[in-house]
């Protein structure tokens, strides 16, 4: 018979830096809230062009982008402000709609410039078009990089839009 041999626990094997002290308290970790939604919660239809949803006093504004892709334009309006966005659509007139007059239009202008048999995204030029058009007062624009940068992207949207441009960065909050 083999006598046994009695190893150490690895996590009580070194004691380590905080051998010596007290143990910080087990504090618990707090749950986020559950929500539950009522039993007959109302389901919002597909976005269609024009359709417009009220909650309270706020707005919603869909407009088609591109008649042969699924891509909307989005305004949100609410106590006199507006806020609008582009999908993943390419330049057009309709983009402008939601755009008219915002205080911020956040659009995307992620390539260089377009192919001659896609025009599905916008370059930065478009999208500062779109806003200069449009009367719009910030562009944020985002979907950007590798190429063009967003420091670049910012630059030509800039300058087609006369106005104020910066590259849209997670986190960021905008004052509306």
């Amino acid at each position: 018979m083999r006598p046994r041999v009695r190893r150490a626990h690895p996590a009580r094997a070194d004691p380590g830096p905080r051998a010596g002290r007290p143990r910080p308290e087990a504090r618990p970790v707090p749950r986020a809230p559950r929500h539950r939604l009522p039993r007959r919660c109302p389901r919002l239809p597909a976005a269609a062009d024009g359709q417009a949803v009220h909650h309270g006093g706020l707005t919603l504004t869909s407009t088609a982008a591109l008649p042969d892709v699924e891509a909307h334009g989005l305004r949100a309006a609410c106590a006199g402000r507006v806020l609008a966005c582009s999908g993943d659509g390419g330049p057009c007139a309709a983009l402008t709609g939601p755009a008219r007059d915002a205080d911020l239009f956040r659009c995307e202008a992620g390539i260089t410039g377009h192919r001659e048999s896609e025009r599905v995204h916008l370059a930065p030029q478009d999208a500062g078009d779109t806003v200069r058009r449009a009367g719009t007062r910030e562009l944020p624009v985002t979907h950007v990089g590798p190429t063009p940068t967003p420091e670049a992207a910012t630059a030509r949207a800039a300058a087609a839009f006369g106005g104020p441009a910066a590259a849209a960065r997670e986190g960021r909050t905008y004052a509306v």
